[in-house]
């Protein structure tokens, strides 16, 4: 794993799928999970290049703005929080997912195999918890919604709802990736891959992620040309 630390990525997007049984939606102080200590990690090991003199370039690029100001605005809410206590915690989770992972999952990516890697495990994970969720509404074995147990949840349980429209919707900013700008023998399944995804994605009942995915696609799609964003739009439509 050292050797080719993008594997202890691929652990920590598989351990995102790690059954919460947890049957509550209330707020919690902290709630440490296998995923959280495969990410620090990764970060450990990232921090460890750094500190070899690998990689400094990656940290001075003007990219790695965007995360430090994300957690910068956070730390600024919380000083005007009626919960300092309980915000500063959101900061930590905030510098976690918004900083320092990705930060560490950019220093451990060396090579085009290791990028190909990774986003094939997060299609992995959104196949996986797409086709429980799917499962779950069909049976109706998921969350209750209207009255009914018909909410796609996959394994991440009833405490966090809205967690597999995320992980589906990453899925499918992946595959749309691919089937914009992928080899052409390649485009066709991901284009079918992104439609397949959209099942659960809706059957998550989450009008905000399914929006989200639909925005970054629409960013996507115009990003690689009128001409291919006209293509889409007429297959879309036809849909």
């Amino acid at each position: 794993l050292i050797r080719r630390p993008v594997l202890l990525a691929v652990i920590v997007v598989a351990l995102v799928a790690y059954p919460n049984d947890s049957l509550s939606t209330a707020v919690r102080l902290a709630n440490v999970t296998p995923t959280d200590l495969a990410s620090m990690v990764l970060v450990g090991v990232a921090a460890i290049d750094v500190l070899r003199g690998r990689n400094i370039e990656v940290l001075r690029s003007k990219i790695m703005l965007c995360p430090v100001l994300i957690v910068g605005a956070a730390g600024l809410t919380t000083m005007f929080s009626t919960d300092p206590v309980l915000s500063l915690v959101a900061v930590v989770r905030y510098a976690q997912v918004f900083l320092l992972v990705p930060v560490a999952v950019v220093l451990v990516l060396r090579t085009w195999s290791d990028v190909k890697i990774l986003l094939g495990a997060v299609v992995g994970l959104a196949a996986v918890e797409g086709i429980i969720g799917t499962y779950q509404a069909v049976t109706k074995t998921g969350a209750g919604y209207d009255g009914q147990n018909i909410r796609a949840i996959g394994t991440f349980g009833i405490g966090d709802q809205i967690a597999i429209g995320t992980v589906v919707s990453c899925g499918q900013v992946v595959l749309l990736a691919v089937a914009l700008k992928g080899k052409p023998k390649h485009r066709i399944y991901a284009a079918a891959g992104v439609a397949l995804l959209f099942v659960p994605l809706l059957l998550s009942l989450s009008r905000g992620a399914a929006l989200a995915a639909v925005a970054a696609a629409g960013v996507m799609v115009l990003s690689a040309g009128l001409r291919r964003a006209v293509k889409f739009g007429v297959i879309a439509a036809i849909f």
